[in-house]
């Protein structure tokens, strides 16, 4: 029997650290002065998105991307993290913006986090003069955006990604 030597870094005993998880969100909005369409951002704070034009307005398709990134700083533990967002326009569907092939997609946005991003939010505001075709409950769309969601995830965890049935 032989025995084996391992020399380390003294961690003896310690838990080992684990990556904490980095969020990126998709949303459709209006461009801005400081928040062109389909331009990724990393951001700290809503301070900072509130500086790249996303406001509380009520009514405005903005409205709702502020209150979801208000909604991610309102955990103390996530003061001061870090969140990439990317804008689309309401016209954009939700198959498209997570096509893999595509360059303004959800690839753009993981591209520009550089692999930081491992936990990945769509979210389509459909507003005034915008109505989707709905199809046993769900917009008509969504079961190829499903499809196109799990062909970007595979894409980019290199084949190591497990796909979820949701209901079909």
């Amino acid at each position: 029997m032989a025995v084996q030597i391992i020399l380390s870094n003294g961690g003896l005993g310690k838990v080992q650290t684990v990556q904490d998880r980095v969020t990126g969100l998709l949303f459709t909005g209006t461009a801005t002065a400081n928040l062109a369409l389909y331009t990724p951002k990393m951001i700290n704070s809503l301070a900072q998105a509130e500086g790249l034009g996303l406001t509380a307005i009520a009514g405005t398709e903005n409205a709702e991307a502020w209150s979801q990134i208000k909604d991610f700083y309102s955990f103390p533990q996530n003061e001061g993290r870090e969140f990439y967002i990317m804008m689309y326009p309401k016209t954009a569907k939700m198959s498209e913006v997570l096509d893999k092939d595509t360059a303004n997609s959800a690839k753009k946005l993981l591209d520009y986090s550089q692999g930081r991003v491992n936990v990945l939010a769509v979210s389509l505001f459909v507003s005034g003069g915008t109505s989707p075709a709905i199809t046993a409950g769900l917009d008509a769309d969504i079961p190829t955006a499903l499809i196109k969601a799990q062909a970007l995830a595979e894409t980019y965890a290199g084949g190591q990604t497990t796909a979820y049935n949701l209901g079909r």
